[in-house]
């Protein structure tokens, strides 16, 4: 999993245990998992059995905005988490980054004068005034005049001319994976839609606060901490320092 497990192996030294008194073992049997504050983590207590792990590290994930920061500790998460990611949170991410997306490439096209057709004139106005907090709260089943909207849309000339346009262009990049969503956006809108593990990894989520989770891996225990991007953007090598991290992965973003 990890490049230092190896250095974790050859200085890994043999922990002498101490019989725990009776009180003492029944307050371990009554530790709980440590919810979250972050909404994607199901909040459901689980108990867990006391463990002694031969290294417990902290790790601080930086890098600078959109770089995929996040995506890669929810990567770890779901691998090697400790806690349950909510694929309910995430659906509502999505239904929300879907009429995101499509409001962002109506709005830029607007401002390069790229004009749609007469057909999806209509669409455009209905997608424009629906409220993204309003997609994000429709579950268990997006509406279905407006997903015929978005997929309608998506499908225009002129939307996939703004997106190649924003693909070359910064100033009108649009954030996350637009296309993967996009061409399965009939199997996103469905009722029975649940998001798997590419979908989770795959949505996109503006995060301005920095994120904590726990990873095991055999003997080892991770503390990673995401840190946010305001503070890296700061250069605030003071703040990021009080996470104490023995180790720093600089995420770096690639085109997709």
């Amino acid at each position: 999993m990890f490049s230092f497990l190896s250095h974790f192996k050859k200085s890994k030294r043999l922990l002498t245990l101490h019989p725990a008194n009776n009180n003492q073992q029944q307050q371990q049997q009554q530790k709980k998992n440590v919810i979250s504050s972050s909404p994607a983590f199901v909040s459901i207590a689980q108990t867990q059995e006391p463990r002694d792990y031969d290294c417990t590290v902290n790790v601080l994930i930086v890098g600078l905005q959109e770089a995929g920061k996040t995506t890669l500790q929810r990567q770890l998460d779901l691998m090697y988490g400790t806690q349950v990611l909510d694929p309910k949170y995430f659906q509502r991410l999505i239904y929300g980054n879907t009429i995101a997306t499509l409001i962002r490439l109506i709005e830029n096209a607007e401002k390069v004068n790229i004009t749609f057709t007469e057909d999806n004139t209509e669409r455009v106005k209905r997608v424009l005034t629906t409220p993204i907090e309003l997609a994000r709260s429709r579950l268990p089943r997006f509406p279905l005049r407006l997903s015929y909207d978005c997929k309608c849309l998506w499908e225009d000339p002129d939307v996939q001319t703004m997106y190649n346009y924003a693909a070359a262009c910064p100033e009108f990049r649009t954030p996350g994976r637009t296309k993967y969503y996009m061409d399965n956006m009939f199997r996103v809108f469905s009722p029975e839609f649940t998001p798997n593990r590419l979908d989770i990894i795959s949505a996109y989520e503006q995060v301005d606060t920095h994120q904590q989770s726990t990873l095991t891996h055999r003997r080892l225990k991770m503390d990673l901490t995401c840190g946010a991007t305001k503070q890296i953007q700061k250069r605030d090598w003071v703040g990021l320092s009080l996470h104490s991290p023995h180790y720093i992965f600089y995420v770096v973003p690639l085109k997709e």
